[in-house]
């Protein structure tokens, strides 16, 4: 427990620093590399800890790939700092963090579901997943065409792979949400971890689509005011793990 509490302060504690130094303006980019690199450590300890602790199989499976989702997304981070700060590749585009992103993204898909399963009827779960992955491929081709409007690059690996991480994000959100809702009408204890992991999916949802359209149109860099919500998100699944954590131990 005192793992899991260290790691949620200081998350919480680097999200307000890494915010007055983003408003200060100076060499946001290693701030926002070092900041990313913290914060998902933290969350990825935090999740993890909570995930060993877990009793029962099913929840246990839940709580792993969500440990190995939030860790696969650590080692991006890390992989990113080192093409930006040590190669001096500003914003790496179809590069190998994409491959530890992409991967993670699917963890945490598949970790979701499998606690809509242990909630849900199987047949729910499916149908809610499939609307959701359909919802998510609207939102692509809304994007996509907004920014046709305003560019004419054309479509790059780069841009495709940009695209597809915010409908990991909303099938994330739209699954936490499922599974949040019918956890409202019981004790907070239970709630409280998926409102945490919640809001941080939807944090994802508003970073991951700016993102998407800023780098399209060549306009973002690390240390953008924008990386605050990707921060606040990770700082949100630290959070998460150290409420789950806390309520498996009072069990």
């Amino acid at each position: 427990m005192k793992v899991a509490r260290v790691c949620n302060y200081v998350a919480v504690l680097t999200f307000v620093i890494a915010a007055v130094l983003y408003l200060s303006g100076n060499n946001t980019t290693l701030i926002g590399d070092v900041t990313f690199i913290v914060v998902s450590a933290m969350a990825a300890i935090g999740v993890f800890e909570a995930s060993r602790f877990v009793r029962l199989r099913d929840e246990r499976k839940v709580w792993t790939y969500l440990s190995v989702g939030v860790f696969l997304f650590f080692i991006a981070e890390v992989v990113w700092g080192y093409y930006e700060l040590i190669l001096g590749i500003e914003t790496p585009s179809a590069a190998m963090p994409d491959v530890f992103w992409l991967a993670g993204n699917v963890f945490l898909v598949a970790a979701l579901y499998f606690k809509m399963q242990n909630m849900f009827m199987p047949a729910k779960s499916k149908h809610v997943l499939i609307a959701t992955i359909l919802g998510g491929g609207l939102l692509l081709l809304l994007m996509y065409n907004f920014v046709q409007t305003v560019a004419s690059d054309g479509l790059t690996l780069g841009t495709a792979i940009d695209f597809v991480y915010p409908i990991f994000s909303v099938i994330q959100a739209v699954l936490s949400l499922f599974i949040l809702l019918p956890l409202l009408k019981l004790p907070s204890k239970l709630s409280l971890p998926w409102i945490a992991i919640t809001t941080g999916f939807m944090s994802f949802v508003v970073y991951d689509s700016v993102y998407a359209i800023t780098n399209f149109l060549g306009v973002y860099s690390t240390g953008d005011y924008i990386d605050l919500f990707y921060i606040l998100a990770y700082v949100l699944l630290a959070m998460g793990g150290y409420f789950k954590l806390g309520y498996t131990l009072n069990e």
